[in-house]
């Protein structure tokens, strides 16, 4: 736990994107912990990620505005700047990437 936490973290495995503008479409993360002030996560490629987000968790359809607090490697710790926020569905569904079939 970083030593600027406050409230307890708990350990999770939830897959997620960060979305920092309306016309990238996003960067894939695995939230690791969480706690009411916080998160830690994992993305493949840090360079991607700016100091300010929004982080979306696919299975609870929630989005919540971060700013990161520390990183090291490919995990980053972020402080939450607003309360969680239901994601509407048709906003979820414009998030979710299509896969090829692989039947011919």
């Amino acid at each position: 736990m970083h030593k600027s936490c406050r409230s307890p973290r708990r350990r999770t495995l939830k897959g997620g994107r960060i979305f920092f503008h309306a016309a990238h479409p996003g960067v894939s993360c695995v939230l690791k912990n969480l706690s009411e002030e916080g998160a830690k996560f994992i993305v493949h490629d840090i360079d991607w990620v700016p100091t300010r987000f929004d982080l979306h968790i696919d299975l609870d359809g929630r989005k919540v505005g971060c700013k990161m607090a520390w990183h090291r490697d490919n995990e980053i710790g972020v402080c939450f700047v607003n309360d969680w926020t239901r994601v509407k569905q048709a906003q979820i569904q414009s998030l979710q990437v299509t896969r090829p079939s692989t039947c011919m």
